[in-house]
């Protein structure tokens, strides 16, 4: 006769296949099922996917090779890869915890339509309309009530994004790309009371005007150097400039800039800020994590540029 042990491990055994199935092909099913439906129902937009993936014990999502396009067949987002992974001390913190959520290489359309419109605030209008009349009117929200979401994201980051802006309210209209955009954020928490470390990082890639190979530039150009380099007796393959910023009384936050040549393509000169900022509570609110990431990136793209700028003059000048 068996006991009860034998009968209980084939119960856990069963319990633990069967959550196993559910994660592993049905949930996947389902959410890309209702994704899709979803955004085809409420907002005309045509949406594919190559993979999604769910490992229920790992906690993680992986969504690869998405694709939404809007019903004139024009791509408003895709990517390459979406990871996400979720922690079970949401369980404990009473939040959404993540121990990281990585954007790899996105691709994504703004369009200023005309003076108050632009292609999101289209989809948001209609998104609205769409929506579902709430049973009851929402209890207005009581004082010292925080109506931010419990969250906490440990790595958050955007990889090689690429963003093509549109304007047709200009005479002419006009577009740009903006890319590549590297953005990390480290202990991002919206918990009451706690604060993390800001880390934003910025990256991009620009291009020397009066140079046709960013070596040249940084040892010409910037550095000024002549034969100096032939002491080592080789040619340096990269040429690089680290420069950082701390913090002052006036500007508390700090800036690590690099500036080099680009191994993958001599033409390109890479540029990276890496700025820290003092902990914040998120809990208060998300203007100053906004402000974080304007910062960093103002830095790069203004002041970054406009040194850089200085000695990008023709060499025979």
């Amino acid at each position: 006769m068996q006991g009860p042990w034998p009968r209980r491990g084939l119960i856990a055994a069963a319990v633990v296949a069967v959550y196993a199935a559910v994660g592993f092909l049905l949930a996947p099913w389902l959410i890309e099922r209702t994704l899709v439906g979803t955004l085809d129902e409420r907002l005309s937009l045509d949406t594919r996917i190559e993979n999604l993936s769910l490992n229920p014990f790992a906690l993680s999502l992986a969504v690869d090779g998405l694709a939404v396009t809007d019903p004139t067949g024009e791509r408003l987002l895709a990517f390459e890869r979406l990871y996400v992974n979720f922690q079970l001390a949401s369980l404990f913190r009473w939040a959404w915890s993540f121990d990281e959520i990585h954007l790899i290489r996105p691709v994504f359309t703004f369009d200023r339509i005309n003076e108050t419109q632009t292609n999101l605030s289209v989809l948001g209008d209609k998104w609205a309309a769409t929506a579902e009349a709430p049973a009851e009117d929402p209890e207005p929200a009581q004082p010292g009530e925080n109506p931010i979401p419990r969250l906490r994201i440990a790595d958050l980051r955007i990889v090689e994004g690429h963003v093509t802006v549109i304007d047709q309210t200009q005479t002419e209209p006009f577009s740009t790309d903006l890319s590549p955009i590297d953005l990390e954020v480290a202990e991002l928490s919206t918990l009451p009371d706690q604060s993390g470390r800001q880390q934003v990082t910025v990256r991009t890639l620009i291009n020397p005007r009066h140079f046709r190979d960013s070596r040249q530039y940084l040892k010409e150009g910037m550095f000024g150097f002549g034969d100096e380099p032939e002491a080592f007796g080789r040619t340096p393959e990269l040429y690089g400039l680290r420069l950082v910023f701390p913090p002052t009384p006036e500007v508390p936050n700090a800036h690590a800039l690099r500036i080099e040549s680009f191994s993958s393509d001599p033409r390109s000169l890479f540029l990276e800020d890496q700025a820290s900022f003092a902990p914040v509570l998120v809990a208060r609110g998300l203007d100053l994590l906004a402000e974080n990431v304007e910062a960093t990136y103002a830095f790069l793209v203004e002041r970054s540029l406009a040194f850089v700028a200085c000695f990008d003059t023709s060499p025979q000048a």
